[in-house]
């Protein structure tokens, strides 16, 4: 449960999910230009949400040096990350 707070229980992170599931995959600069905050942060929470299986981007880790990369959320693993939220939430 700790997990599910910590991850969708950030803002800014809860933003980023949104605007990805809401505009469909967006490199990291246009995700900070939609949600109004700086690339560099968001391009960390990225990593933490990619680390949870939350996002997924278009290229592997050791090959995004100098390249665009465009970041997609993986809507099942959101959906079960809230159902487990939600079950916490509800005394479950």
């Amino acid at each position: 449960m700790a997990r599910a707070i910590e991850i969708i229980g950030n803002r800014v992170r809860a933003r980023i999910v949104r605007e990805l599931a809401v505009a469909g995959p967006r490199t990291a600069p246009e995700i900070a230009q939609a949600i109004n905050a700086r690339r560099e942060i968001v391009y960390q929470h990225l990593v933490t949400l990619e680390a949870a299986a939350l996002v997924v981007a278009d290229e592997p880790a050791g090959r995004r040096h100098g390249r665009t990369v465009r970041w997609s959320v993986q809507a099942d693993q959101v959906l079960l990350l809230t159902e487990e939220f939600a079950r916490y939430l509800a005394g479950k």
